[in-house]
């Protein structure tokens, strides 16, 4: 294993020990058959992932003397059968980090992430730390620094990098709605229930006026029939103190109403004698 952790450039103490230590848990298993050389490779793989450091994957491919898919599906059983295989949605990275409130921004700002970066990049963990990273720190939520590198399974060089872009995509306010829009909707939403109120008012305005009408109009006949009389007399009354000409002409016409009111059945309504 040491002549292959020198020839992929592995130089860190802790991956060395932490492959060496896988290697020695696959024996117990004895579930995972393949031969010494690309195991060794793959421990490797697995521990410089593991611990964040630099492994060139191209270099170990052609060292372990197989092909592209084949090292793929070993390194894929290795990590499933180690129990170690890479954390990539955002919502994996919070329940580790103990950040679930920072989980539905991270995973819009993710989201936008990958629509808009022009890199040929792979589903890698480091992407969804770097978005976890960035707004639990915008919701001031303490995230170890350690823990994420170990869970980015890159250096933190590389995530730093990784950060700094998702940073400033999330400062640029793509992957949410900014408060004005916020504002502009709660104000909306407020204008379609005052609205909803004032027809509720006007609505009961409305009725209360029908109400006073119709008990205008559900006025007894009987009263009013006597209400005419008695202001068509007294308009009598008042004709002899006018001029002959104007007195003759009112006096017509409140004898006429009067005596229309006083012939006409008191079973009638008001609205039918007009």
């Amino acid at each position: 294993m040491e002549s292959f952790a020198k020839k992929l450039g592995i130089n860190e103490k802790p991956v060395l020990s932490k492959a060496k230590e896988m290697e020695r848990l696959i024996e117990t298993k004895k579930s995972f058959s393949v031969d010494a050389s690309l195991q060794s490779i793959l421990c490797l793989h697995v521990a410089a992932s593991m611990k964040g450091a630099d492994f060139d994957k191209n270099l170990a491919i052609k060292l372990s003397a197989s092909s592209k898919k084949t090292y793929n599906a070993k390194l894929y059983m290795l990590e499933k059968l180690l129990d170690v295989q890479p954390l990539t949605s955002v919502k994996e990275m919070c329940l580790k980090l103990g950040a679930m409130e920072a989980h539905a921004e991270a995973d819009k700002l993710k989201k936008c992430f990958d629509q808009l970066c022009q890199d040929d990049h792979e589903d890698h963990p480091m992407y969804s730390a770097g978005a976890v990273f960035v707004v639990a720190k915008s919701q001031k939520i303490s995230v170890e620094k350690a823990k994420i590198v170990e869970l980015a399974r890159t250096s933190w060089t590389k995530l730093e990098s990784v950060i700094e872009k998702m940073k400033k995509l999330f400062e640029s306010g793509q992957t949410s709605s900014s408060k004005k829009t916020q504002k502009q909707k709660k104000h909306a939403l407020q204008e379609i229930l005052d609205n909803i109120a004032d027809n509720s008012i006007d609505e009961d305005n409305k009725t209360r006026k029908e109400e006073e009408v119709k008990s205008d109009d559900d006025e007894d006949y009987e009263v009013w029939r006597k209400r005419m009389i008695k202001e068509a007399h007294e308009e009598l009354e008042q004709d002899a103190k006018r001029p002959k000409k104007e007195t003759k002409s009112r006096a017509n016409f409140y004898w006429k109403v009067s005596e229309f009111a006083t012939k006409t059945n008191s079973s009638l309504a008001r609205g039918d004698v007009f």
